[in-house]
């Protein structure tokens, strides 16, 4: 395995990931993040499309596509 990976294959694909992860995890908000995940996504973004492949894992990228869930999610309990 390449020591980083191309996660998304465009920006919409990012934000849907932003949306169903991101937006809804305790880590996370619009201001700041404590969440490393989400901080290489978007140096990714930002940069080449690319992550380290060890953020690829944590996110849950498997086979080459991500599975979709963040394995990291923290929902906050309300």
């Amino acid at each position: 395995m390449s020591d980083r990976i191309t996660p998304f294959s465009n920006g919409t694909e990012y934000e849907a990931w932003c949306i169903v992860n991101c937006d809804r995890c305790a880590k996370y908000s619009k201001h700041t993040t404590n969440c490393e995940i989400a901080l290489d996504l978007i140096g990714g973004y930002l940069g080449d499309g690319t992550v380290p492949a060890e953020t690829g894992r944590r996110m849950g990228f498997v086979g080459g596509e991500h599975t979709g869930v963040c394995t990291e999610l923290e929902v906050p309990h309300e």
